[in-house]
């Protein structure tokens, strides 16, 4: 059974692809419309409802951006903020589900996609309960294959919501799919990789309770390794729905609509993951045929093609992966696989069975499909397929007839409702001798024209003959021609049908000519450039002024050749092409000569008169224009300059010692013995002056940009002295140590230094003074408090040789920094204070540590808390919360250097300091609940495992240079893994050791991973 079309005005070519004539475009090369995939593009052909480069084309459903659409939020200019953190790098895409930005988050330092979403949904609070409720759903996925959401936030100022979520680069599946169709590799055994990651994406969020109810090409992204990402779990089509019920604008578009279940078409409360099976199953015949099952822009058409008709199968494709795609897109949901990667298996060919066959596998389609038949026998009696004549360019198509022959035996008589209109096509009976015998091959002849024409025209070797005067003559006449013909005036379109085919055959004829003179013609092109590059390079030297004559003459040779080269005398051209790029270059370089011979005139006057910086400005123009003599003035300038500079020290040092100016004198006179060491008549004020001065140090106190009064110490003086006031006998050589303290309002900046006053007379320091942290507990949103612990620098023995070879060798680590870490790890109570959410899966709220926490989910909950701190003026300068290093864990677990850590035989039993397999009873436990360490630290050992800063340096066997004996403050940053520490409920005692190292993907969650914060120096 062939394929079914949708709409009886559409005409499909020899690939399936319905082309309908209001929306394609007549001179395609390859006689296909210009939308992509058989999809009629929106407002003939200018917008592409599949385009989707960088994160989304559009609403981040497939659809296309409208012309007329409102802007979701304010229009957002590259470098802007949005929410004050996120830096506008690129538009991605604009449509009615909202506007997606490309955007720098300046707090984690990487790339993002901030979604506005439209005024409407915002400012909607029943639409944001919706997507809010659908939010908290999908926020919750975390998979290779799935692009993340970060976070839903709301603009204070004006109300907007902007959906933050990963940014995914690569391309999209669609472009994949029709570049690996260009270059032939795109077959079954190419598709399945993309096809099997896809199917794992949703099997996952399907076990999640999440569908995704919106598959297709538009929402997966492949990257340059291969892997898959999948866009838009189910949000985008809750802000879809929430835009329909708040606005009048179409939010619908063929781009979802081809995809679409029937359970989504029939509008069922309840679309569970064979939803998506069914989309993946359309993405998946598109990929392997080049066209969707059922496509066509009458939405009532399409819906009833995908409730009722058969899909054909695909010609060439193995009979196992044929019958896969049909149990994919079985009408009833329960005749489909039982997951999504059970159908990518069968479609592989392995041996799956859907979970029921249903009826769509055994039942034929036996409805006859009358009125197209008769429609198509009514074409092939009038001679003529009609076209639409509202169409300015109709496709140059020959005409083609398909008769669908009945099924059934006995035709079955369709019932007719009584409010059902049946219109039949009115026509007129043509005289059969005024029809005219359009010969066969005209329509070839014309599309071959018109095509050529198009690509010469792309690629710019088209000279502009008269051949485009008879292209566009012979279209002018085309279409003036098939109106008549159309309108059955045959005898009269005979006249207006051999003017046509007289304008056809001088194309054919110049085109015969442009073929023939291609590669001479090329050559002359590629001359022409070459002169025009070389007069491009000739103008920046303004050759009118000092080269008139050579550049009059330089310009006539080229447009000599040019009129040459519009006449087709492609020999002359190229010669005269080539003359003409040499009497550029000549211009050029002659033109640079004269410029600077004017120049150097003006130097020698300059200098003569001692107007040094005009003189310096004249060398400059010499440099630029690569004079020889550049070099030689600016000596001669520098001298001039420092004989200058010598005499205005010398005549402000007199004067100063005149006046008694001592300070000044002594100032003057040293400044000029750094460029005459040997002046004699210096070195005698210098030294007068200096018999006359002694040191008096003041300082000036800085608290950021403002001035304040400080106290400071001086080392052996127990007095206290202020910036604002100091008196104190300096002694001149001495090297004196201060320590500088001011506070203010509860907080205190502090800073320490020496000063040396080697000189006589007023000296002055500034002293930039920092905020001192004193804090020791941090309230967290909603009073929650965290408390911290502040661990002092030091050095200490890290690793073990006793136990796993990762922990060796033992080296010496030096933290030369203090820093501060939380006193027990983060609990569910103030990871939901920061995120909004417990991700945890013994959900005991309180004090239980949160667990089931990726290391990319505590490092954002680092970075929430640093900017929230930033923001009012609590953090530190130069601090910022995150995870500790691995070294900073160890040296804190094991008291600052102060102990070992708690062993399990002698000393401290495992018990009393920490939860493990043998006493934890499967759960996590609250903290505070065992023995502190000698830091006042809990929960060091057990509990749950803790993610720590460093990448995991023991990859494949390999230990890093940050495992070494004598290193300072280490970080690996090198390495896909995280490592974690500390033991947990669910491991055994010997994993509670301080030394004890393991590691984990990022991205994966466990029920025994948390993590505890730390504040320390940004490194």
């Amino acid at each position: 059974m062939a394929r079914t079309q949708t709409n009886n005005d559409n005409v499909r070519n020899g690939r399936g692809t319905i082309l309908n004539p209001d929306k394609i475009d007549p001179f395609a090369a390859d006689g296909q419309g210009a939308s992509d995939g058989g999809i009629p593009p929106k407002d003939n052909g200018k917008i592409d409802p599949f385009a989707a480069d960088g994160q989304e084309a559009s609403d981040g459903g497939g659809n296309p951006p409208d012309d007329d659409g409102k802007p979701s939020a304010r229009n957002w200019n590259t470098g802007e903020m949005i929410l004050g953190r996120y830096q506008v790098v690129e538009l991605l895409g604009q449509g009615g589900m909202g506007v997606v930005y490309r955007c720098r988050d300046t707090v984690g330092n990487v790339d993002v996609a901030v979604k506005a979403l439209p005024t409407e949904v915002s400012h909607s609070t029943t639409e944001m309960e919706a997507v809010r409720e659908n939010y908290n759903l999908v926020s919750t996925l975390v998979h290779t294959n799935i692009a993340v959401y970060k976070t839903l936030e709301m603009d204070k100022a004006t109300g907007d919501y902007y959906l933050v979520m990963e940014y995914v680069g690569g391309e999209d599946l669609r472009h994949w799919m029709k570049r690996m169709r260009r270059e032939n590799k795109l077959t079954l055994e190419t598709a399945l990789p993309v096809l099997r990651q896809i199917a794992e994406a949703l099997d996952y969020a399907h076990k999640q309770d999440v569908i995704h109810r919106d598959v297709k090409p538009d929402n997966v992204k492949i990257l340059a390794d291969g892997s898959v990402k999948v866009l838009d779990f189910g949000l985008a089509a809750q802000i879809r729905t929430s835009q329909a019920h708040v606005s009048k604008d179409a939010v619908a578009r063929a781009g979802t609509n081809l995809y679409k279940s029937p359970e989504q078409w029939q509008g069922r409360s309840r679309q569970g993951a064979a939803a998506d099976q069914y989309s993946l199953a359309v993405t998946a015949y598109e990929l392997l045929s080049g066209y969707v099952p059922f496509e066509g822009d009458d939405m009532k058409l399409l819906k009833d093609a995908v409730l009722n008709d058969k899909p054909e199968t695909i010609e060439g494709l193995p009979k196992y992966a044929n019958v896969a795609l049909m149990a994919g897109l079985a009408k009833d949901a329960s005749g489909r696989y039982a997951s999504c990667m059970d159908f990518v298996r069968a479609l592989g060919g392995e041996k799956v069975s859907p979970k029921s066959c249903g009826s769509d596998g055994k039942k034929k389609d036996k409805r006859k499909w009358l009125g197209i038949a008769a429609a198509a026998v009514l074409a092939v009696g009038l001679g003529y397929v009609a076209l639409n004549r509202q169409s300015a360019n109709p496709p140059l198509e020959q005409p083609k007839v398909e008769i669908v022959e009945a099924i059934d035996d006995k035709p079955k008589q369709e019932e007719v409702k009584p409010d059902d209109k049946v219109e039949l096509p009115k026509t007129k009976e043509p005289e059969p001798a005024s029809y005219i015998n359009v010969p066969s091959d005209y329509y070839g002849r014309a599309n071959q024209i018109v095509s050529f024409f198009e690509k010469s025209y792309d690629k710019g070797w088209n000279p502009g003959q008269t051949f485009g005067v008879h292209k566009d003559n012979f279209e002018k006449e085309y279409n003036v021609w098939k109106g008549m013909h159309d309108r059955m005036g045959y005898q009269a379109s005979q006249d207006q049908y051999d003017e046509t085919n007289r304008h056809l055959t001088a194309a054919e004829k110049e085109r015969d000519w442009l073929v023939a003179s291609k590669p001479l013609r090329e050559e002359a092109a590629s001359e022409k450039g070459k002169a025009e590059t070389a007069k491009q390079k000739a103008e920046g030297e303004n050759p009118a002024k000092y080269v008139p004559n050579e550049w009059r003459d330089a310009n006539a040779k080229l447009q000599d050749a040019d009129k040459q080269f519009e006449e087709g005398k492609f020999e002359e051209a190229k010669k005269g092409f080539t003359a003409a790029n040499a009497a550029f270059q000549n211009v050029q370089t002659n033109a640079k000569k004269q410029h600077a011979a004017i120049v150097e005139g003006d130097f020698e006057t300059a200098l003569k008169l001692g107007e040094l910086e005009k003189a310096q400005s004249e060398v400059d123009k010499l440099r630029q224009l690569g004079s020889d003599i550049a070099g030689e003035c600016q000596a001669r300038l520098n001298d001039e300059k420092e004989k200058k500079v010598v005499n205005d020290l010398l005549k402000a040092a007199r004067e100063a010692e005149d006046k008694r100016e001592w300070q000044t004198a002594f100032d003057k006179a040293s400044e000029l013995l750094k460029k005459k060491p040997d002046h004699h008549e210096a070195q005698e004020i210098k030294r007068r002056a200096e018999g006359n001065l002694h040191p008096v140090v003041s300082f000036k106190a800085m608290v950021g940009d403002r001035e304040v009064n400080a106290s400071f110490h001086v080392d052996g003086d127990s007095r206290t002295y202020w910036t604002r006031d100091a008196r104190f006998d300096w002694v001149k050589g001495r090297t004196y140590n201060l320590v500088f303290e001011y506070e203010a309002g509860g907080e205190k900046w502090e800073s320490s230094g020496s000063v040396t006053p080697n000189g006589n007379g007023p000296i002055s320091y500034t002293v930039a003074l920092k905020k001192k942290p004193t804090f020791s507990t941090v309230t967290l949103p909603g009073g929650v408090e965290l408390k911290m612990v502040k661990v002092e620098k030091g050095s200490f023995q890290m690793g073990s040789n006793d136990d796993d070879s990762d922990e060796k060798p033992v080296h010496k680590v030096t933290l030369t920094k203090d820093f501060w870490l939380g006193e027990t790890e983060v609990t569910q109570s103030q990871y939901e204070a920061v995120m909004n959410k417990n991700p945890s899966h013994f959900k005991k709220g309180g004090d239980y540590p949160v667990e089931t926490v990726t290391w990319d989910e505590a490092m954002e909950f680092c970075r929430r808390l640093t900017q929230i701190e930033r923001d009012a003026g609590r953090l530190p300068d130069g601090h910022e919360y995150t995870l500790p290093t691995e070294a900073q864990w160890e040296y804190a677990a094991r008291g600052g250097g102060k102990s070992k850590g708690y062993r399990y035989s002698g000393g401290y039993n495992c018990d009393e300091v920490g939860w493990y397999d043998g006493n934890s009873i499967i759960s996590t436990h609250p903290v505070r609940q065992k023995k502190p360490n000698e830091l006042g630290l809990y929960d060091m050992s057990g509990n749950v495992c803790e993610w720590c800063r460093d990448s995991c340096e023991w990859e494949d066997g390999v230990v890093t240079d940050t495992y070494r004996d004598g290193v300072v403050d280490p970080w690996c940053r090198s390495g896909s893994l995280r490592v974690k520490r500390g033991g947990s409920w669910f491991g055994i005692f010997m994993h509670c050791r301080s030394a004890c190292r393991s590691s984990f993907d990022p991205s994966y969650s466990l029920h025994d991973v948390g993590f505890r914060l730390a504040l320390a120096p940004v490194q």
